[in-house]
C-alpha cells in the first residue's frame, strides 16, 4: 500500500480519500485524487496555489475561504476551485466544522474542462441543491475505503452529520468576514 500524498490534511476527524500514483495518470485528462473530509475543529490550510486544478464542495459546517485575495463565507453548497498560481486559505468554524468533498484533476484538458463548467481556478459558486450534490458525490465514492482518523484526540463524527440537515444561503464575496 502506498503512502498518502503529502498534500492531504492531517487535521481531519474522518476521511474517505483516494489517489492515483503519478505513473498511472492520463496525460490528456485524469483524476489525481479525491474524496471526503470531516475536518477537525483546528483545520486550517494555507497554500500559494496547487500543482493541479482542485475543486472542493462544502457539504456541511461553516468556515472562511480566502481565494485569490477575496474572502468568502463557506456554507453548505459552496463550490470553489483553485490551482497553480491561485493562493487559497481555508479555516473551519470550530463550532460547526466543515465536511467537504474534493477532486483534483490533471492533464492537458483539465483547465479547459473547468472553464467550460465556469469553475476555473479562483472561482466560487453555490450549488443549488447541496443535499442532492452530496448524494451524487457519495455514490461516486462508495467504493473508496475510509482512512483512519489522523488528528489525535478528535471524536468520530456523530450519525447526525448529514449535509441535508444544514440550511442553505447565498454565498457572496464579503469584507465583513475576518480571516481567523
Amino acid at each position: 500500500m502506498s503512502t498518502e500524498p503529502p498534500y492531504f490534511s492531517t487535521k481531519v476527524v474522518s476521511t474517505r480519500r483516494f489517489w492515483i500514483p503519478d505513473g498511472e495518470l492520463d496525460p490528456g485528462l485524469g483524476v489525481l485524487s479525491g474524496g471526503f473530509e470531516h475536518v477537525a475543529p483546528d483545520y486550517r490550510i494555507e497554500r500559494d496555489g496547487f500543482p493541479s486544478p482542485l475543486i472542493e464542495m462544502v457539504a456541511g459546517g461553516e468556515g472562511v475561504l480566502d481565494l485569490a485575495g477575496r474572502t468568502y463565507r463557506l456554507i453548505p453548497g459552496t463550490l470553489f476551485a483553485y490551482g497553480p498560481g491561485v493562493p487559497v486559505r481555508v479555516a473551519t468554524d470550530p463550532r460547526a466544522v466543515l465536511r467537504k468533498y474534493f477532486l483534483t484533476i490533471s492533464g492537458r484538458q483539465a483547465a479547459a474542462l473547468l472553464a467550460t463548467a465556469h469553475l476555473s481556478p479562483g472561482s466560487v459558486a453555490v450549488v443549488a441543491d447541496p443535499c442532492r450534490s452530496s448524494t451524487s458525490w457519495n455514490r461516486r465514492s462508495a467504493g473508496v475505503k475510509a482512512t483512519q482518523p489522523t488528528a489525535a484526540g478528535h471524536a468520530p463524527p456523530s450519525s447526525n452529520t448529514s449535509p441535508c440537515a444544514w440550511p442553505t444561503r447565498p454565498c457572496h464575496p464579503t469584507t465583513a468576514i475576518r480571516w481567523p
